[in-house]
């Protein structure tokens, strides 16, 4: 019996059967897997997130941080801050507000992602080029991001930088020294956690390796101490000038009929004391030993605004009253400004985007001026952990 096989003609059709199926459902296949790796991503991402979430409370549990503290971690491949069990992705940084808020980026190879909980509670992938994944990956840029110097937590500990150097935040036993030329020849045991350092009590802190300045007391819970420079830091500047007012949104900048050389505004606009935030924040950006924190500062609906990363902050006009008040209404000696008046954060009562300053003998000043840097300076607060 003779056996029939196939013609070469049944052969190459059904060649070409399978190369159309095969070029059909390769795509489709590697759409698939494809597809898989992106939702691995994503759930690599919603994972870390979580690992970030859980090494944050555990270094608030563990250690004396204040509620206004921000962090950042790594949780690329090298180096991270969390302890995770998957595959982490070859760079990332999450960033978590003192609110709770992350924001997180990721990238590996072949994925990009973000997450950012203050407008939506879903990770984001995204391509190479997407505008809002590169605003929020360059936040963390060591030298020009926003989270410059926010609090690093690596995974057994925490480190604080400026300007991209590391350093390591300290707390009020571990900076305060004596100093007989500054008057401090010995710390008072108020320092440690649980007691009370009196107002007015005097301490020289050192605020970075090289430099040490003398501070008051100004207020004390038994676990953090603020406390007030003995002088102006730095020299005079504006509560606020006309680039930054103008810069951030004011409309009207009038000098005064009087005085040429002096200006006020009288709109009832205030942005706050940006320039002499800005000032005194540059200034203190090398007291490394001095935990960075955000605060939110306002004055009685007048203005509001969120300062990032601060290591020092402007004395209120309630803190000056309240010294005041407690010192059976006679402003305390350490609080007096001398022949150097300094700001504080208030506006002046008649012209809102102006500033008090404390006078010499210890009062909040209300004839504040806008422009002219020959009238008052800053004199730093600092918020240190017992």
């Amino acid at each position: 019996m003779k056996k029939k096989g196939f013609t070469l003609i049944e052969l190459l059709a059904v060649i070409v059967i399978l190369a159309v199926i095969a070029l059909i459902a390769t795509p489709l296949i590697m759409n698939v897997i494809n597809d898989a790796k992106k939702n691995s991503f994503k759930d690599s991402a919603y994972g870390i997130i979580k690992a970030v979430e859980i090494r944050v409370a555990s270094e608030q549990i563990n250690n004396t941080d204040g509620p206004n503290v921000a962090y950042k971690l790594k949780v690329g491949k090298e180096n991270p801050g969390i302890s995770y069990s998957g595959e982490l992705p070859d760079e990332g940084w999450a960033y978590v507000d003192v609110n709770g808020k992350v924001q997180l980026y990721v990238e590996t190879g072949d994925f990009k992602a973000y997450y950012d909980e203050n407008t939506s509670n879903q990770v984001q992938l995204v391509d190479a080029d997407d505008t809002t994944f590169n605003a929020i990956k360059g936040k963390f840029n060591e030298s020009t991001g926003d989270y410059k110097n926010v609090k690093k937590l690596t995974l057994n500990g925490s480190e604080g930088g400026s300007g991209g150097e590391a350093s390591v935040s300290k707390k009020m036993n571990e900076i305060a020294i004596t100093n007989s030329s500054l008057g401090v020849t010995a710390i008072s045991d108020c320092i440690e956690v649980g007691n009370i350092c009196a107002t007015g009590t005097p301490f020289v802190v050192k605020v970075n390796d090289s430099t040490s300045y003398k501070f008051y007391v100004i207020s004390d819970d038994g676990s953090y101490v603020d406390l007030i420079m003995s002088d102006n830091l730095g020299s005079y500047i504006p509560w606020i000038n006309q680039t930054d007012y103008e810069n951030a949104g004011g409309l009207q900048w009038v000098v005064d009929p009087n005085d040429s050389t002096e200006t006020i505004t009288d709109d009832g606009t205030s942005f706050g004391p940006l320039t002499a935030l800005n000032y005194l924040e540059n200034q203190t950006s090398t007291w490394t030993n001095i935990t960075p924190y955000n605060y939110d500062l306002s004055n009685d609906g007048i203005y509001s605004i969120r300062r990032t990363n601060a290591r020092a902050r402007m004395i209120t006009e309630e803190e000056i009253t309240g010294l005041i008040v407690a010192n059976d209404y006679d402003p305390p000696i350490f609080i007096a400004s001398g022949d150097h008046h300094y700001w504080t954060s208030n506006a002046h009562p008649d012209y809102a985007s102006c500033g008090l300053w404390v006078s010499e003998y210890g009062y909040p000043d209300s004839i504040g001026n806008i422009s002219s840097p020959n009238y008052a300076g800053v004199r730093p607060i600092i918020h240190v952990a017992k």
